[in-house]
């Protein structure tokens, strides 16, 4: 009577482990984000000069202003960008929360902004 030959780790688990190998997903890592403080962001005044709410842009961290892209008097809609900022070696942008027009930029390129510093003013509308 002749036996059958067991089998081995290279027949059928190499075809299983195969199957477990198309199965899987690449591992993907996600780090944990947090929401930004909201008056980083910017807040809302009523500016008498407007007679209308206005929406203060405000830089979140030191960086440098690396590209102004909207100029005064420009429309612009709720997550558009205003600013590009560098700060150590990455590019942030920073865009607008609300609708309306850009009043007033009060940086430009190459110059420096402190956390807090108000970069640009939009009218609501």
């Amino acid at each position: 009577m002749e036996q059958s030959a067991p089998a081995t780790a290279s027949g059928d688990d190499d075809e299983t482990s195969d199957r477990h190998r198309q199965n899987e997903k690449p591992h993907v890592r996600t780090l944990p984000t947090s929401p930004r403080p909201r008056e980083h962001f910017g807040t809302s005044t009523t500016d008498h000069k407007y007679d209308r709410p206005v929406h203060e842009i405000r830089a979140e961290i030191p960086a440098n202003v690396w590209q102004v892209v909207v100029e005064e008097g420009q429309l612009v809609a709720e997550g558009d960008e205003i600013v590009i900022l560098e700060s150590m070696k990455m590019e942030i942008p920073i865009i607008t929360e609300v609708p309306g027009v850009v009043r007033e930029l009060h940086v430009e390129p190459s110059a420096s902004v402190q956390e807090g510093d108000l970069i640009a003013l939009i009218d609501e509308s």
